[in-house]
């Protein structure tokens, strides 16, 4: 049958099911009369269509096995057959070009419009559970109900039919991104970002649902996200599709379309299914995107575990999960993270993950409006709206307004909570512990006394009395000299009170009574370790974001004491504490102390039970990391391969993290002056960032820096200045400053010095503004900017001589930057009939250079020639 042949039996089998029996024998009738064949054909349809379905016949017998079936077609293709059979092939207006991905229900392939019109197109195959020209009827009618959907963060849907093997397809507009997990992930976004991205899904949701359209296979996977940041929901309506066709042929049969990590209860138990599923879907995807792990990771594929599991799920909330999993692994993201998600956003993501549908918000609607509320710092629907309730988002939402002051109450209501649980404890053990009980009273009137101070004015307004000055004084001063006499109880509570608010903000009140706590813990036999280890990890995170280096590492030493001096397994927080370490030592150019602590830290996390290769990919980076920012190329080049070949054996990692991997490979072979390969693997890069990412992706853009820089080695100087040009406009200030040194010392290479200043001067200043002056990249362009204005000014040397000598007083001469500014300083030098103080300058940058990069490197020889010279 031709594609003119079939649109023609399409349209007037829409027009025949339409009509009651009757008319429809008399429509046929009337096309008999033009056309007997075709009437015949549609007869046979019709008939198909009051008959049992293929499917029907020994359902029972085969259903317990499609859902392991269905689970297994990642990696069986054999249902639509092999990529190289199909491709090519035409479908419609459409021609196979190349499989793109591979699932449950089929594949994706990109495809290309045949006629007039160039469009790429994402093409599904979709696998034929049924061959019944009734059901590709209606699979034919669905689609034209689907083309109605028109929403911004939905991908079109632009045709469809069955081929002529009984294989149902369709074809979309070709979205070009990652899935919401992948971007959230790599791009690490905060808490309110990824919760803005499930906004784009849940409006996109809600608008098919006004439609009286319910997705039924909402997962990141069917979730990209574009270039420019917009989400894109792929599959919309497809699993309604098959479902309802398929609806009166399975009911009772045990079959199921879904994906099991994300399927409502209702789903996989064969209820009826509502939009109550998709706002569980979802829930499961805003959980996966703030936790990075779906809520019920322990499902399984098979039917009768999967309901058998459901009797034991609850609905779990994030930052429960984040904290057991920092416990476990030491990560210090989720650790800071499940502090972000405690409270509303929890309660928001448990309602949308709750067992009993009709537990769970309405709609996507309805999870939207709740979602918009926390981010504006509004009360919540799900949950009771009392006037504590109330208040505390008051505060939440109004802290630039009202100044510290909101910050302050929500503290106190802090402490109160704190003072609130001790009391129970203590009634508990009031029988062993009488006096105890009476201290947890007396905590309990003062945090009351303290909080009863803050009231809303009289008529119904919401703003605080007090200023934060009079709370910090009046509250902070009482704690001072009500609780003398409960040194561990005030420690508690200052502790408490400054941890609340930094977490709103408010770091510079903050601090100075964290750092009392600490002191007053500290004085305390016996010493409160748990506390004081609490106290320590935060000073140390803390005054690392103030940049106070000394300070953060004398906490983080203080706390790693502590913790190896505890009973038990506390390697979870020795991670988090020795990543600060690390961190601290990458930014003091302490080389081999930081790539130390990431080899301990990447063999720690090896050892925790449980843990997926996959999951120890950002340690691996780390290291790589660590090794090319202190130089050591040789060594970067091969970590950073040990993660690539990590990410292209986990089929769970998006393909856009290998870009990363693959652009770290690219400029550590560049620093090995291996210039040839590292443009073929900055083209591998190049091309799958594009594609992944987007072509405007600072990290693809970046990479053309790299080819600059190869051309600007190479002699071809005016490509390089081109691709110079084109590139820094387009690149954020710290990789543009990057790419403005790069340029401005190839510019002074060739003694183009006037080109040169205003190149070096841009790197300084976007340096200065991102806080990198100090860095190594940050001391040559200061030093490289000071000779270029001896070049113009000879009595600017002194000044060029003293940036340059700062490498080597500061221990810092163990670096290629250190060497490039030796070398520029050399040429200065001779240029200025100094040859014996360049030979000197020579020497010293070709015995760093030796040691460092090895004899065979071209700045190695560049100095060594220019030393033997006459």
């Amino acid at each position: 049958m031709t594609d003119a042949d079939w649109t023609r039996v399409s349209a007037l089998l829409d027009e025949l099911f339409d009509l009651d029996a009757a008319a429809c024998a008399a429509r046929l009738a009337q096309i008999a009369g033009d056309d007997p064949a075709l009437a015949a054909r549609l007869q046979k349809m019709l008939d198909a269509d009051a008959v049992s379905g293929l499917l029907d016949e020994g359902i029972a017998r085969v259903a317990p096995t499609v859902m392991e079936r269905l689970s297994d077609a990642e990696t069986d293709t054999s249902h639509v057959g092999s990529s190289a059979a199909l491709a090519g092939r035409q479908l419609g207006h459409y021609r196979l070009v190349e499989r793109i991905g591979a699932g449950g229900m089929g594949e994706v392939w990109r495809g290309e419009r045949v006629d007039d019109f160039e469009q790429a197109v994402a093409i599904k195959l979709i696998r034929p559970l049924m061959d019944s020209p009734a059901l590709r009827e209606r699979f034919s009618r669905e689609r034209r109900i689907l083309a109605r959907l028109d929403h911004p963060n939905i991908a079109r849907l632009l045709d469809g039919g069955v081929a002529e093997d009984g294989t149902p397809w369709y074809a979309m507009e070709f979205v070009r991104g990652e899935d919401i997990v992948s971007h959230a992930q790599q791009h690490e976004l905060d808490a309110r970002a990824r919760v803005e991205l499930l906004l784009q899904v849940c409006d996109a949701t809600a608008q098919a649902q006004s439609l009286l359209i319910v997705h039924r296979d909402l997962k990141p996977s069917n979730l990209l996200v574009d270039g420019a940041g917009r989400v894109r929901v792929l599959d919309f309506g497809i699993a309604r599709l098959l479902d309802d066709s398929l609806e009166t042929r399975l009911t009772g049969t045990g079959i199921r379309v879904y994906s099991p990590a994300y399927a409502a209860p209702e789903q996989i138990r064969g209820d009826a299914v509502g939009t109550a599923a998709d706002v569980f879907a979802l829930g499961a995807v805003l959980f996966e995107l703030l936790t990075g792990a779906p809520p019920h990771p322990q499902r399984s594929a098979a039917p009768e575990r999967l309901l058998a599991g459901l009797e034991h799920e609850t609905a779990p909330r994030p930052s429960q999960s984040l904290r057991e999993r920092s416990r476990e692994t030491g990560e210090l993201r989720a650790s800071q993270f499940a502090r972000e998600l405690d409270g509303d956003l929890d309660l928001i993501v448990a309602t949308a993950l709750h067992p009993d549908p009709a537990r769970r918000y309405a709609g996507a609607a309805q999870l939207a409006d709740d979602l918009r509320r926390w981010l504006d710092g509004r009360p919540i629907a799900a949950r009771a709206d009392t006037a504590g309730y109330r208040m505390r988002r008051f505060v939440t939402r109004h802290r630039l307004a009202v100044g510290s002051a909101s910050a302050v109450l929500l503290a106190l209501v802090a402490g109160l909570g704190l003072a609130l649980w001790q009391m129970g404890v203590a009634r508990d053990e009031a029988h062993r512990a009488d006096a105890e009980a009476q201290r947890m009273q007396r905590t309990y009137r003062f945090v009351m006394s303290v909080f009863n101070n803050i009231q809303p004015i009289a008529g119904g307004g919401e703003s605080p009395q007090q200023s934060v000055e009079m709370l910090l004084r009046d509250g902070l001063s009482r704690l001072d000299t009500e609780m003398t006499d409960m040194p561990d109880i005030r420690a508690g509570l200052r502790a408490t009170w400054a941890e609340s608010l930094i977490q709103l903000g408010y770091l510079q009140e903050a601090l100075p009574a964290l750092e009392r706590a600490g002191a007053e813990l500290e004085a305390l036999t016996p010493l409160p370790t748990d506390d004081l280890i609490n106290v320590q990890m935060n000073l140390a995170k803390n005054y690392k974001d103030m940049a106070r280096l000394s300070e953060s590492e004398a906490s983080a030493r203080r706390a790693i004491t502590l913790l190896e001096a505890q009973p038990g397994n506390r390697r979870g927080e020795l991670i988090q504490v020795r990543m600060i370490l690390a961190n601290i030592a990458t930014a003091q150019h302490r080389s081999a102390e930081a790539i130390a602590l990431n080899e301990q830290i990447l063999s720690d996390r090896r050892e925790l039970p449980g843990i997926r290769p996959i999951e120890l990919a950002a340690n691996y980076n780390n290291l790589a990391s660590a090794y090319l920012t202190a130089d050591r190329y040789t060594e970067a080049e091969q970590r950073y391969r040990d993660l690539d070949k990590l990410l292209r054996d986990s089929p769970d990692s998006p393909p856009s993290r290998r870009v990363y991997t693959l652009s770290g490979i690219a400029w550590s072979l560049l620093g090995q002056g291996r210039n040839d390969e590292a443009l073929a693997v900055a083209d591998e890069a190049q091309a799958l960032g594009r594609e992944t990412l987007s072509a405007q992706h600072d990290l693809v853009v970046y990479l053309q820096a790299l080819r600059a820089r190869v051309a600007m080695a190479t002699g071809r100087f005016d490509e390089a200045d081109a691709l110079f040009a084109e590139t820094v406009p387009r690149l954020n200030p710290l990789n543009g400053a990057m790419a403005n040194l790069f340029w401005g010392n190839g510019l002074l290479e060739q003694q183009r010095v006037s080109e040169a200043l205003p190149r070096l001067q841009a790197a300084a200043d976007n340096f200065r503004s991102s806080s990198r002056s100090d860095s190594l990249p940050g001391r040559m362009t200061d030093a490289l900017l000071a000779i270029a204005r001896a070049e113009q000014d000879p009595a600017q040397t002194p000044a060029a001589q003293r940036e340059v000598a700062r490498f080597e007083a500061d221990g810092l001469e163990q670096s290629d930057e250190y060497i490039r500014s030796a070398l520029a300083f050399a040429e200065l030098l001779d240029r200025q009939a100094q040859p014996d103080a360049a030979r000197q300058q020579r020497q010293r940058a070709a015995a760093v250079s030796s040691g460092l990069l090895g004899a065979g490197h071209p700045l190695t020889r560049q100095a060594q020639v220019a030393t033997a010279a006459p």
